[in-house]
């Protein structure tokens, strides 16, 4: 009986040595599953054609709000930004935005792409307006495809969101 137990401990640690990674090689393998997801965000990106959906809202000054499943969304697609987001916060000019979030369908300008593969995170720019208000728009994007960004206006304060990028046909 205890021969029987001692060889199945010495067999278990045998597989376990023979088959087991060592830190060195799962840290190879982690570092290479990053890049080749990194890469693929990347690709996504330089398309041109994307879309961020919303999970979260955070306010400036205020706490997170979970806002997942209710349909957000920020779309880039050849030339154009369309968007549906929900708006939480002070509106510096009486009748701007009339009570609803801020929508847009248009075209954006001064779009700019900056890829920064050390810390596998891409930050986009761009400028985009509708009939009431002009908007700068800091998407950052990192390698497993969590995305933040932030809008800007000069009739309302700040207003940041986070969710995931997916790709569009």
């Amino acid at each position: 009986m205890k021969t029987k137990l001692i060889t199945t401990m010495v067999c278990l640690l045998i597989t376990s040595i023979l088959c087991g990674q060592t830190k060195a090689e799962e840290r190879i393998i982690k570092e290479q599953s990053s890049e080749k997801q990194y890469l693929k965000i990347k690709e996504m990106v330089n398309s041109g054609a994307f879309r961020v959906d919303v999970k979260f809202v955070q306010p400036m000054g205020g706490s997170s709000i979970n806002r997942y499943g209710d349909g957000y969304y920020l779309k880039i697609s050849s030339k154009t930004v369309e968007c549906n987001l929900p708006y939480f916060g002070e509106v510096h000019t009486s009748g701007y935005g009339n009570g609803r979030g801020i929508v847009l369908d248009a075209t954006y300008e001064n779009y700019e792409v900056n890829c920064k593969d050390k810390k596998q995170k891409i930050v986009i720019k761009f400028k985009a307006n509708n009939e009431l208000e002009n908007y700068d728009i800091i998407l950052t994007v990192f390698k497993n495809g969590n995305s933040s960004f932030s809008v800007q206006s000069i009739n309302r304060n700040t207003i940041s969101y986070s969710g995931k990028i997916s790709s569009i046909s």
